[in-house]
């Protein structure tokens, strides 16, 4: 059965198919933003907690995508409708990684994140967690109009790590994000800026990752997201190349947050960052799912513009657990 709030809104009552979920947003004119459309659908949920009114986080709508179970199973079909309208702001996280198990069909899931003018849209999930065997397919497309704004983030980790034989080792795992800026003019057909492919398959995977607990790309641009996008690719400039560091030396000045930016957010995390077609593209890889959560949460709080126009709960996937 359907579940369907729709506040500040009034629309005919919605039924969807199995595994769909719409969630649409608007800016008021006290500059907050606030709901215009939540509905989902078993296997998925959506729900959006309140801010408190005194709350800087209440500039944002806040959402949970949630899945009965806390993963996929094999033949799951998901659909999210994502619409930000102009002036407004969402944040759309998970409540833990999405578990994806064994068996054939493969799952699917497949978004479309339409960002329109002045707008912007954060999507900090948990990573994907597949376990041997595991088959899915994602597809994430977003849609940005004129001065829309977006971070995206898209990472896999290993799957159960102590586990022999399991830790990389999904059947096959395909996911494929793009991002289309819309035309200004009716009738232009929308422009391509950055297309990214993540392929594991097999038993290769783990040969490929090099000992890597988790793999995964940052994806930001836009006006509100224009100095993030920036800190990133000077802070990738910044990093040492190969033969400035003595990586045997042992200091305990290292200790230093300092340091740890100089040798590229410490050992256990590489990253490259990369412009491409006036968004910043990341790559990362880390030993451990915590490692990258502590790099990407120091990373995006020293920078401070999601805390500062979304609020700190907007980070809640990336603290330690």
């Amino acid at each position: 059965m359907a579940i369907q709030a729709t506040p500040m809104a009034t629309t005919a009552k919605t039924t969807l198919q199995p595994g769909s979920a719409v969630i649409a947003v608007q800016a008021a004119p006290d500059q907050r933003s606030r709901l215009r459309h939540l509905s989902s659908a078993y296997p998925i949920k959506l729900i959006s907690p309140l801010s408190p009114p005194s709350s800087s986080s209440s500039r944002a709508v806040l959402a949970f995508l949630l899945s009965y179970g806390g993963g996929l199973v094999a033949g799951d079909r998901l659909a999210l409708s994502v619409t930000v309208d102009p002036s407004a702001r969402l944040g759309l996280l998970t409540q833990g990684s999405t578990k994806l198990y064994r068996g054939l069909p493969p799952s699917r899931t497949a978004t479309v994140a339409t960002v329109r003018d002045a707008a912007a849209l954060l999507l900090l999930p948990d990573p994907l967690q597949p376990f041997c065997g595991s088959a899915h397919e994602q597809r994430q497309t977003l849609r940005l109009h004129h001065r829309a704004s977006a971070l995206l983030l898209d990472w896999v980790s290993e799957g159960r790590p102590g586990c022999d034989g399991v830790v990389w080792a999904p059947a096959e795992l395909r996911s494929v994000t793009e991002v289309w800026r819309l035309p200004e003019d009716e009738g232009a057909p929308p422009r391509l800026l950055v297309r990214d492919n993540l392929i594991l398959r097999g038993g290769s995977v783990r040969e490929c990752v090099a000992g890597l607990g988790v793999v995964g790309t940052v994806i930001v641009g836009g006006p509100l997201f224009d100095g993030l996008a920036r800190f990133f690719r000077d802070e990738f400039a910044g990093l040492p190349r190969v033969g400035e560091v003595d990586w045997a030396r042992d200091d305990d000045d290292d200790n230093d947050s300092d340091s740890a930016r100089r040798r590229g957010g410490g050992p256990e995390v590489l990253w490259s960052a990369a412009a491409v077609r006036g968004f910043t593209v990341v790559k990362f890889g880390a030993g451990s799912v915590d490692g990258a959560r502590r790099w990407l949460r120091g990373m995006l709080e020293r920078e401070g513009t999601v805390a500062r126009e979304f609020g700190t709960r907007f980070l809640m996937c990336l603290q330690d657990r």
